[in-house]
């Protein structure tokens, strides 16, 4: 139901503040996840209330994000 990624090694001098940004401007909102426990450079992309090409497009995104 939802993708929880360790970006650290994807994260500049911004941090996971930056990188949240980074996703805002592309149009995607993932979840921090320091929300969800002591995971200080994780994010969480859900996608259970999405239709498949939503979800297509905010993988894309945040793969652009994470310059994958």
């Amino acid at each position: 139901t939802f993708l929880f990624l360790d970006v650290a090694d994807r994260l500049d001098q911004r941090g996971l503040e930056g990188l949240l940004a980074d996703c805002v401007d592309r149009g995607l909102f993932v979840a921090p996840g320091p929300s969800f426990g002591p995971y200080p450079t994780h994010v969480r992309l859900c996608f259970t209330a999405a239709p498949p090409e939503v979800v297509e497009r905010g993988v894309e995104a945040l793969a652009a994000v994470l310059r994958l």
